[in-house]
């Protein structure tokens, strides 16, 4: 007997994206409290270091091996395809998907 299960799963994450003249920050709210912050430099920065952390205020440089642990699938995804990644060092882009 085979049974046929369709499993609805829910992943919600709130996004926030900003940016300055160094690199574009994507913000993940993984829920209402707490975020993480991952900062990608754009193609035209001298300064090609990711930064992250918690807030902005306290954000520190990571390598890209760092920057892979700090999110899920879903939200290297949803950094990779959205429209900001345009902006982007590609070269980051790659080290971190």
């Amino acid at each position: 007997m085979v049974i046929d299960k369709k499993i609805k799963m829910k992943y919600k994450k709130i996004l926030e994206v900003s940016e300055d003249n160094e690199r574009v920050y994507f913000s993940f709210y993984v829920d209402n409290i707490n975020q993480r912050i991952i900062g990608i430099p754009k193609n035209n920065s001298n300064n090609k270091a990711i930064y992250a952390g918690m807030d902005f205020s306290s954000l520190s440089i990571v390598d890209s091996q760092k920057a892979k642990l700090l999110l899920t699938e879903l939200m290297k995804r949803t950094m990779l395809t959205h429209p900001a990644a345009q902006l982007c060092s590609r070269e980051t882009l790659q080290l971190i998907g």
